[in-house]
């Protein structure tokens, strides 16, 4: 499994169809959301009207989106995050019958993001709190890519000045 959901729904946002990935992503069998559930339902409570009004939009417009960052609340409760894409469907006579789309997860990539962010906050604040210069050069042109603020009290510059030359 890649981890990509094909789906479609029909003018109301209710589920058509389903791919069987709908398990490996977010832990829901197909036939449990297929003609039962509405894609806004899978959003977390805080922010469902919003995504609700916002992706209809598209829907009742016959617009398609592109990479759409949204949660959903897995079976289990959890919260996995997907990027959607869609484009509309037309019936034969070219009325809007609804849309067909993609949603990928992206779980793992958002909690890495997230851990990263949460890594460089301490390494600043560390950086940022203690004595000691610290600094990163880049070892190609030799310039400063960061130096901490206690650059001031040892030398007498800010570290825009130092990474300046001035």
């Amino acid at each position: 499994q890649n981890g990509t959901v094909t789906w479609e729904v029909d003018l109301t946002g209710r589920y058509i169809n389903l791919s069987d990935a709908t398990f490996a992503t977010a832990q829901y069998r197909p036939e449990e959301l297929t003609l039962r559930t509405h894609f806004y339902d899978l959003h977390p409570e805080k922010g469902r009207e919003e995504f609700k009004v916002k992706m209809l939009g598209y829907l009742e417009k016959g617009e398609p989106f592109r990479n759409v960052l949204h949660p959903v609340t897995t079976k289990s409760g959890g919260i996995a995050w997907f990027v959607s894409s869609s484009i509309p469907l037309r019936n034969a006579q070219g009325n809007l019958r609804g849309a067909w789309g993609t949603s990928t997860d992206i779980t793992e990539r958002i909690r890495a993001e997230d851990a990263r962010r949460e890594s460089e906050r301490k390494y600043r604040i560390l950086t940022e709190t203690m004595k000691d210069v610290v600094w990163i050069v880049d070892v190609d042109t030799l310039r400063f890519l960061y130096i901490s603020p206690s650059v001031e009290k040892l030398l007498g510059y800010i570290p825009e000045e130092v990474k300046r030359g001035t």
